[in-house]
């Protein structure tokens, strides 16, 4: 492992140091990568070899969702962000349905408060 290595990446159950996700990187991988392999995997955005990870904030998506209703397809949204079609497609559907849980919860809070 890296030494003084104490970069905190916030992970679904609280702070998790980038040495258990080289760890565990190295671990899961389909071929054999050594840790210090998998640190410049971590540090260039990718894991296990081509496939990048790609962070697209909440407003990246509502232009995505934007595009799409003015008619752009699925394929000409993917290329704007450097995805393909079918992820550009379930990342928007994935959007627009928690969006629909959200205002879902937010009119049950209303109907319980009054």
């Amino acid at each position: 492992m890296r030494n003084g290595n104490t970069t905190k990446i916030r992970g679904g159950a609280g702070c998790v140091t980038e040495n258990w996700y080289a760890f565990a990187l190295a671990l899961m991988s389909p071929r054999f990568i050594t840790i210090e392999t998998a640190f410049e995997h971590l540090a260039r955005g990718r894991y296990a070899g081509d496939r990048k990870f790609n962070v697209l904030s909440e407003s990246d998506v509502q232009d995505m969702v934007n595009m799409r209703a003015g008619g752009e397809t699925w394929k000409a949204v993917g290329m704007v962000y450097g995805l393909s079609m079918d992820v550009a497609r379930r990342r928007i559907l994935r959007f627009l349905e928690s969006r629909e849980r959200s205002m879902c919860d937010e009119m049950q809070t209303m109907q319980t408060a009054t």
